[in-house]
């Protein structure tokens, strides 16, 4: 026999440390992830929110645009907006809004109601 008695404790507190820290460790991991996916919820938000905003200021700009125009000329194709076909830049120096990506924006949100 090896001179160990029955009731040894020995190791005991070996084992409730490595059970704390895999407990601690998993509780930071999780909160690590966590973090990471909010951020990314917070970025598509403030994008999101972005767009919206950029499609509505489109918006606005070519019915201000096309507001003095004959109707009857705009629905038949004679009268554009400004708008036509080209890009403009409206957020920043590095994200451009092209006219149709606006009139996506605009039929999702009008679809959705909100």
């Amino acid at each position: 026999m090896s001179g160990r008695q029955a009731g040894d404790d020995r190791g005991v507190a070996l084992i409730a440390v490595l059970s704390a820290c895999s407990l601690l460790l998993a509780l930071g991991l999780s909160l690590a992830l966590t973090t990471t996916v909010e951020v990314g919820i917070a970025a598509n938000q403030r994008d999101g929110v972005q767009m919206l905003h950029a499609a509505d200021a489109a918006l606005e700009r070519a019915i201000a645009d096309l507001a003095p125009a004959d109707w009857n000329a705009v629905l038949a194709g004679g009268v554009r907006s400004a708008f036509q076909n080209r890009s403009v830049s409206v957020l920043n120096e590095t994200a451009i809004v092209v006219l149709q990506q606006v009139v996506d924006v605009i039929a999702v949100v009008r679809m959705w109601g909100e």
